[in-house]
């Protein structure tokens, strides 16, 4: 028994943790349980450093190890967040996540919290936190459910591809393989499609997820990358898909949907969704413009959200065009100033519609009444969509408790608004970006709301938003030339609007 421990510390010294495994597991087999645990934490670091120090190998040796070790210690929260940090070293996140599961199940005191930690890391790794967030949205989930039930009793006939998978939810409920909410009780669909269901994923640990859950193999590629041959040689009468962030283009719904238009679909697809709406308000929050726009050494920067509605050399590059926050997080709250209003519309079965997305791009004006009183710091955007008609609309705005936060424009710098003004946006919708800003601000011809949008904000002292790199000289010359030129434009609004002033805010906010 000497021999077999000294053995199993030397060999950790030297850094050669299977031997010491293994000459730790011979030692413990003439030893009772209690006794073994006397040497339990020294026998589990060396557990934890196997995966580390056996890259490249195939893991067999280690993993048997892995498994004597649950005979020789059933139930040991410790060694089972052993056997999970090396499924997690290793990259075999699935195996990783069932046993800190079990650890956190079985688990108390100390060794819980260290189980908790590992499962909440393990997880954050298998997918971003917000997909967690998205399968546990039970209107969501029951939205889908009942526009592919509607479909599959449409046209039971029909090829389904599910693009961007995921972890196979969608997949699953069109194989009718899993039960859904009907009246808040769960029963096995009756509808099914009777041809091929097909899914495809680019992420890896989901594409291991899925085969999990479909017990079959999902098609490893990027919707782009997929051919006739991936499925059946026959094309794909309906799409299903889920690619949609809180700004809608996000994720490249509308760049997919373009290009399986134009190779693998049927002459009649059925899109799921079939169509989406955008809408938006100017809203008042001090807190917003903290988190993007700073003052340093006398100039102001302003973050991607900021500059991306507004970069004038057409180039966005990876600046992220909007942030994205739920509503009710907003640090001190937040006031609507605006009507809300529609800011862009698509249909995606419309071939047309997507070529100029994803082609030429899609730039309109859209005016908003200002309702209220207040100074303008962001533009708040959300959507709904229809997935099928007879389907319930999802809905991601404010006042829902979804999966999907709201997408969040600041403005480069603060504007004092007032009831009665008219505000325009520009939105532009190309590829995977909608861009929002704030462009016109039309004032009736009323002398006392004239007089109070004459004069910037308070909490603005004067300075223009930077964009990034741009010096403070030329911030000064700016506002300097803004006092003549704001109350000088005037023009005739529309037929229902007397004489007004017409204050451009690209002037106002440039630097």
């Amino acid at each position: 028994m000497r021999l077999a421990l000294w053995e199993a510390r030397h060999a950790a010294a030297l850094k050669n943790y299977d031997d010491a495994a293994r000459f730790y597991m011979t030692l413990f087999n003439d030893l009772e349980l209690e006794e073994r645990r006397k040497y339990l934490d020294e026998f589990v670091a060396v557990l934890e450093e196997m995966g580390s120090a056996n890259a490249g190998s195939d893991y067999s040796k280690q993993i048997m190890l892995l498994l004597q070790s649950r005979v020789l210690f059933p139930h040991e929260a410790t060694v089972l967040n052993a056997s999970a940090k090396f499924f997690f070293v290793v990259g075999r996140l699935l195996e990783a996540f069932d046993f800190a599961q079990e650890a956190v199940s079985g688990s108390e005191g100390l060794s819980h919290i260290y189980a908790l930690v590992n499962l909440e890391n393990i997880k954050s790794n298998i997918m971003d936190q917000w997909h967690w967030a998205m399968l546990n949205d039970m209107n969501r989930n029951a939205a889908y459910a009942s526009a592919i039930e509607l479909v599959a009793n449409w046209r039971p006939e029909s090829r389904v591809l599910d693009l961007g998978t995921g972890t196979g939810l969608l997949t699953s409920i069109a194989r009718r393989l899993c039960f859904h909410l009907i009246n808040s009780t769960a029963r096995l669909s009756s509808w099914h499609f009777k041809r091929d269901v097909y899914c495809c994923e680019v992420d890896l640990n989901m594409c291991d997820i899925a085969e999990k859950i479909l017990n079959e193999a999902v098609i490893r590629k990027h919707s782009s990358e997929i051919i006739l041959e991936d499925i059946g040689s026959e094309k794909i009468d309906v799409v299903i898909t889920e690619t949609m962030d809180c700004g809608l283009l996000g994720e490249g719904i509308a760049c997919s949907l373009y290009d399986i238009h134009t190779r693998i679909l049927s002459s009649s697809p059925v899109i799921v969704p079939r169509c989406a709406t955008v809408y938006a308000c100017i809203i008042e929050s001090t807190a917003i413009m903290d988190e993007h726009v700073s003052v340093f050494c006398g100039c102001r920067f302003a973050s991607d959200s900021v500059t991306a509605s507004y970069d004038t050399s057409g180039t966005l590059g990876e600046l992220e065009p909007y942030w994205c926050c739920s509503a009710a997080e907003i640090r001190g709250g937040y006031k609507i100033l605006s009507k809300t209003i529609e800011i862009f519309a698509v249909n995606f079965d419309s071939r047309a519609e997507l070529y100029k997305i994803v082609n030429t791009g899609i730039t309109e004006l859209r005016m908003t009444p200002i309702i209220r009183d207040g100074t303008a710091h962001c533009i708040m955007a959300w959507f709904s969509c229809l997935l099928f008609p007879g389907a319930p609309l999802l809905n991601t705005s404010p006042e829902t408790t979804g999966c999907w936060q709201q997408a969040l424009y600041p403005l480069p710098k603060p504007m004092s608004l007032h009831r009665g003004c008219i505000c325009t946006l520009k939105i532009k919708a190309y590829k995977d970006q909608l861009l929002c800003a704030l462009r016109d601000i039309v004032i009736p011809e009323d002398p006392e709301i004239a007089e109070n949008v004459e004069q910037p904000c308070s909490s603005d002292n004067g300075n223009n938003t930077l964009l990034k790199g741009k010096n403070v000289e030329q911030e000064s010359k700016t506002d300097k030339d803004e006092s003549s030129v704001l109350p000088s434009k005037r023009s005739r609004h529309d037929s229902d609007t007397s004489t007004s002033m017409i204050i451009s805010y690209k002037n106002y906010a440039s630097p």
